[in-house]
């Protein structure tokens, strides 16, 4: 069974909801890099995320999801399964900006900024074409260790 889990996706394509999924099913601790990797609505220093990247790879089981390339092949590197999660670009758009109305009347405190912006809509659009390459660039080296689905 999977231990190490690395979901990996479009902004709005289901990684979190899928990710907490998972974890209640399997009983993994699950780790949303959005809340990770923000503190007070500011990204942190790339290097105080990759620390806490190294120091959650080294526990026997987690779920990571969020795209961050950053750090992508050091989880990658560490998980034995990556989701892929490749919804349509209009239904990614559609559940960030129902997710952007939500939080206005439920705002969370201490992770990635729900922020609507025609930069953002349009790194939406072209994120499978953008990362696709990047992905597949930090899988190879580990497929053999790492199983790959993509949905």
């Amino acid at each position: 069974m999977y231990q190490r889990i690395v979901i990996v996706g479009t902004p709005g394509s289901g990684k979190s909801t899928l990710a907490e999924r998972i974890g209640e099913r399997l009983h993994i601790p699950v780790t949303h890099l959005d809340q990770f990797a923000w503190e007070d609505g500011e990204l942190m220093a790339p290097h105080i995320l990759e620390q806490r990247i190294v120091n959650l790879v080294k526990n026997e089981k987690w779920i990571c999801d969020g795209t961050y390339s950053e750090t992508l092949e050091l989880r990658i590197k560490n998980a034995d399964l990556l989701i892929w999660l490749t919804d349509s670009r209009w239904k990614c758009i559609l559940r960030v900006l129902y997710r952007y109305v939500k939080s206005k009347f439920s705002p969370q405190i201490g992770h990635n900024p729900d922020i609507i912006s025609l930069d953002f809509l349009i790194y939406i659009w072209n994120y499978n074409k953008k990362f696709e390459a990047l992905i597949n660039e930090c899988y190879a080296p580990y497929r053999s260790n790492c199983q790959l689905w993509i949905r």
